[in-house]
């Protein structure tokens, strides 16, 4: 049972993994029509840290059948493993959605081991425990996957003032850890119990896949339920409203998602943060559908 269900774990991972990134067009963020060739990329090192998802599926499962504690998971040594894994792809690696990735099907495992039927808070609520029950070794094996393998981190672990002896000293956990580059990494804080962005994202998808059995159309009300909750100017946020509101034909919704991620990237905004909320919001929606 374990392993068809560490199997069923895996699938949801790659296919969420895959819908986040290749989904139809999500205004001013990566997708598969967009002029970068971050897909490709994100795609590559979602692949190359599989190991270590299995990895983290294994040792989830094990601490919510009460085989093993949250400190024996040694979470923070599978994420720098994972970290070092991305770097042998590419210098810019994409710490933030590897580490994301990693906690949120942890906490989907855990959850999985503890109930037949989840709901999304569950997941949240998993995480949130697998979080506040690392512990400062966990932290700092993070941090030294940052040293060795994320060079772009080197400048901001300098600004906030993070080494392995504060970590030590003031007995950093992962949620601490992640509070603090919060501050100036925006995609940490999802990780966070206050962000309710995750979960908002995995009801709008739920909502619109019962409604139209489509799961590109899900997606998209995912992402625009994440888009809708930003501060931007009136004009673009109406034409949001007006994709997401209106009773648009998924012709007519794709002819205006073009046209608002012209217009984004026309201004300069930039939402690829935004994946990292919608990776979590689709793996916590497609979960919540498995039976144990």
């Amino acid at each position: 049972m374990i392993k068809d269900l560490s199997s069923m774990i895996m699938r949801n991972y790659v296919r969420s993994l895959y819908l986040t990134i290749y989904s139809y067009v999500k205004p001013g963020a990566i997708h598969r029509f967009a002029p970068t060739h971050e897909c490709e990329l994100l795609m590559e090192v979602g692949s190359a840290i599989i190991p270590q998802m299995f990895n983290v599926i294994e040792r989830s499962f094990m601490v919510g059948y009460g085989e093993m504690s949250i400190p024996s998971m040694k979470l923070g040594e599978i994420i720098a493993n994972a970290l070092k894994e991305a770097r042998i792809i590419t210098s810019r690696v994409p710490h933030d959605f590897i580490i994301v990735a990693l906690i949120t099907t942890a906490g989907i495992s855990y959850t999985l081991a503890m109930h037949r039927k989840p709901s999304i808070s569950n997941f949240k609520q998993a995480e949130i425990r697998i979080l506040r029950g690392s512990t400062w070794q966990d932290a700092k094996s993070i941090l030294k996957g940052f040293k060795s393998y994320c060079p772009t981190t080197l400048s901001i672990l300098d600004e906030l003032e993070l080494s392995e002896g504060r970590i030590e000293y003031e007995r950093i956990n992962l949620e601490d850890l992640f509070t603090i580059l919060a501050s100036k990494v925006r995609s940490y804080y999802y990780l966070l119990e206050r962000s309710s962005e995750p979960v908002r994202a995995a009801e709008a998808f739920i909502k619109t896949y019962e409604k139209t059995g489509n799961i590109q159309r899900s997606v998209i009300s995912a992402y625009l339920e994440l888009l809708e909750g930003l501060n931007i100017s009136k004009d673009l946020y109406d034409q949001i409203r007006r994709i997401k509101n209106g009773n648009l034909s998924f012709r007519e919704i794709g002819h205006e998602l073009i046209k608002l991620d012209q217009e984004f990237r026309k201004r300069k905004y930039s939402f690829d943060y935004l994946l990292i909320p919608l990776f979590m919001g689709i793996s916590m929606s497609l979960a919540s559908y498995m039976v144990t």
